[in-house]
């Protein structure tokens, strides 16, 4: 950070001020934007190093975005492509439970749950085993349906999403055990893969200048993308890399992103 990053209070006033000045306005606000990239950056390449990869140095903002979302999505495909799944009796169990023990309040939940699974997952099953790449558009469209009833402006329909998302979380977790030799390279890309869906978030949002987030920017994305019941993970301070967005706030500022409009 800056010198009025860093010390804050009286010194970032003072720095601020002096931004809007002949001569010495131009070099703070050249620092102030390779700390942004910079923050946007480390981000990135933390998602990044789950996967083995690295951005490239000159790459920065949407560019940015796109090639981890690019990186993250081959190395799923690669792994995937040496693997199998299974419709077993184990599996199908496991999917019926995670309906029965999902709270849904009304018969007409559980059947509006049950045809979703049945359309977006068991009609799509030639036979009892899927090739990876079979396997990857199920599950994309089963989290594509879960998402969206999870963010439904209706409490029933939320409900619905929940149960969708602990049918998805079966299929993950009969995944990586059908296929254990590749379970902690597919816990890592899960990993960047979450990690990704925040950043996007956040670059997608309304002062994201040319896809380059602030601190407060990627803050709120993080409190968005926590889907816990009353965000209560974001509450507690755990949802997914709050501990970075909360410590960029304090050291860099919220209101970051103004440097690239000056």
């Amino acid at each position: 950070p800056t010198p009025g990053q860093s010390l804050g209070g009286t010194f970032k006033k003072m720095e601020d001020f002096a931004q809007n000045l002949p001569l010495v306005g131009e070099s703070i606000r050249t620092a102030r934007e390779k700390v942004l990239f910079n923050f946007n950056k480390g981000v990135i390449n933390k998602a990044l190093a789950k996967v083995d990869d690295k951005l490239p140095s000159d790459v920065i903002g949407r560019d940015a975005v796109a090639y981890a979302a690019e990186q993250v999505s081959n190395k799923y495909d690669d792994v995937l492509s040496k693997m199998g799944f299974n419709l077993d009796f184990k599996t199908t169990s496991g999917i019926l439970n995670a309906l029965d023990t999902a709270p849904l309040s009304s018969a007409a939940q559980r059947e509006q749950a049950s045809t979703i699974l049945n359309n977006t997952v068991l009609s799509r099953f030639s036979g009892q085993n899927l090739t990876g790449s079979e396997y990857k558009a199920i599950e994309s469209d089963l989290a594509k349906q879960a998402a969206s009833y999870s963010s439904s402006a209706t409490a029933a329909e939320r409900e619905v999403g929940q149960a969708l998302k602990g049918v998805l979380d079966v299929f993950k977790k009969e995944l990586y055990q059908q296929n254990p030799k590749f379970t902690s390279q597919l816990r890592r890309i899960d990993s960047a893969y979450g990690d990704l869906k925040v950043m996007e978030r956040a670059a997608a949002s309304g002062g994201a200048i040319n896809g380059v987030f602030s601190p407060s920017q990627y803050s709120a994305a993080v409190r968005q993308s926590d889907l816990s019941r009353g965000k209560a993970r974001f509450a507690r301070g755990e949802a997914r890399n709050q501990d970075v967005s909360e410590a960029a706030m304090q050291v860099i500022g919220k209101d970051a992103s103004s440097t690239l409009e000056g």
